[in-house]
């Protein structure tokens, strides 16, 4: 047995016994064998760890297995014991961060840090499929419809406006608690309000009229609830509603639509039409927008059975002696005051001309004690038909054969006549890979007028009219030698 052949047999008999301290032997595993080859070969064939690495190339090429890939190049490699070359392993880290699959990250403007385990963030998300679908042309009745998180502003289409300032305008009240605590982004920045810095404005702070935002242009609606204080600031308590719009359009897009309730009535109509363009090699994009909306309002008493007063209408209602309820039929009207006009003797606040519908001491009365009221022509005094009278002494409720008070359910607003002009463009410019201009431009013509309204009652319900620095609905005072009384 020659020198070779027991240097092999120590070999295999060491790994055999120190099975257990493998990896701890390793290096003197690898150096025994590698001097047991050497004696065993000439010199001129001891090849170095680079050239190892080739050889498993040069084999290849003669039909063997060729490793694929840097990955297994190394692999086979550091299974002959062989170095591997920096290069080699920087090659394979490479291939094993391009072999994962590619992800598309979109930032819509939150900087909050969520955690899938420790935060817990309502949030909502309305895509243009669903708008176009739906037919909506105010992106805020949409989101008051479609979001549970909303409640009904203090300035909509639908109703009455709330203050002098400011009729039509849509604000998004996320929990109610105020239009002015919602923030509202586009494609991530802040926008500019629409509120009326005045104290007759319907709402505080600076909240942002949703009908502004041209619903053609509307990618998706993000909508976060609650969180938005810490980032963005108290206007953002109640959460943060971010429209994307889209500026990398290409083509041309016109639509068209009208719609109509069931009876015929609120009847409105849209043209909208969009067009975009590339140019500079992808690098830049123009997009404008342009659209024409138009509500016919209502009123109460076009939905009178609900809104308005109706002979049909049920209600409860307070029964005279005020002490119960009971569900009453018909419209309700108030006494004190009437359509055409109540006379008294007396005009100070609190000197109601009737009360429950009986004559008081400051009533004009008839022969037969009941009280009077102008009649529809003004010249003359007919008696008041009080119908069923309530529990709250001012209001009765029958048919309208029964009565001839004033009927404040029918002046109400049910829907805003509106008119309203969006003109919009924006775009990008790609000057490098991180450098992108953007531009937005905006211009907003609306009309809107309320379809009904309470009128002045001049009643002694309110203050004198005369008194300090006057009241509209206080009763007026006028000479029993005025020429113009005929009765």
């Amino acid at each position: 047995m020659n020198k070779t052949d027991v240097k092999r047999i120590n070999l295999s008999r060491y790994s055999l016994i120190l099975l257990s301290a493998l990896p701890a032997l390793m290096p003197w595993c690898w150096s025994d064998m590698a001097e047991a080859q050497s004696e065993e070969r000439p010199a001129s064939e001891v090849r170095s760890p680079k050239k190892a690495v080739q050889h498993k190339k040069v084999y290849a090429s003669k039909g063997h297995t060729q490793p694929q890939g840097a990955a297994q190049s190394a692999a086979a490699a550091v299974s002959s014991g062989a170095e591997v070359p920096s290069s080699v392993v920087r090659k394979v880290q490479q291939d094993t961060v391009l072999s994962g699959r590619k992800e598309t990250v979109t930032v819509t403007g939150s900087r909050l840090q969520k955690g899938r385990l420790t935060d817990n963030m309502a949030s909502m998300t309305l895509g243009e499929d669903q708008i176009r679908h739906r037919g909506y042309t105010n992106i805020g009745m949409a989101l008051m419809t479609e979001n549970p998180n909303y409640s009904t502003p203090a300035n909509s289409p639908v109703g009455a406006a709330g203050g002098a300032f400011g009729a039509g305008q849509t604000y998004g009240d996320l929990l109610g608690l105020g239009a002015q605590r919602t923030l509202t982004l586009v494609n991530g920045r802040r926008f500019v309000s629409s509120s009326t810095a005045s104290q007759f404005s319907a709402v505080q702070g600076s909240p942002v009229d949703l009908a502004n935002i041209p619903t053609l242009l509307i990618k998706k609606v993000d909508v976060v609830v609650g969180s938005g204080g810490p980032v963005y600031g108290s206007d953002a308590i109640a959460g943060v509603q971010n429209f994307i719009l889209d500026d990398d359009y290409k083509g041309v897009n016109l639509t068209g639509q009208t719609g109509f309730s069931q009876k015929g009535d609120g009847i409105d109509y849209r043209l909208a039409g969009k067009a975009g363009t590339h140019f500079d090699h992808e690098r830049g994009t123009v997009v404008f927008d342009v659209e024409y909306n138009q509500t016919f309002g209502m009123t109460n008493a076009d939905r009178a059975r609900w809104a308005g007063t109706s002979d049909k209408k049920l209600q409860y209602t307070r029964n005279q002696a005020g002490n119960g309820y009971d569900l009453s039929r018909g419209s309700r009207e108030y006494l004190p005051f009437t359509q055409t006009g109540v006379p008294g003797m007396l005009g100070n606040y609190g000197d109601y001309p009737n009360y429950q519908g009986v004559a008081t001491g400051s009533s004009i009365t008839s022969q037969a004690g009941q009280p009077l009221i102008f009649s529809q022509d003004g010249r003359s005094l007919v008696p008041l038909r009080p119908g069923t009278p309530t529990g709250d002494g001012f209001t009765a409720v029958g048919k309208k054969g029964e009565m001839n008070g004033f009927p404040i359910g029918n002046y109400g607003n049910l829907l805003n006549d509106q008119q309203r002009l969006n003109l919009t463009t924006l775009g990008h410019y790609d000057f490098t890979r991180h450098l992108r201009f953007t531009y937005e431009a905006w211009y907003v013509h609306s009309s809107v007028a309320n379809t009904a309204s309470q009128p002045y009652y001049n009643t002694q319900m309110f203050d004198d009219v005369f008194d300090g620095p006057g009241q509209p609905n206080g009763a007026m005072e006028l000479s029993t030698d005025n020429p113009f009384l005929t009765f």
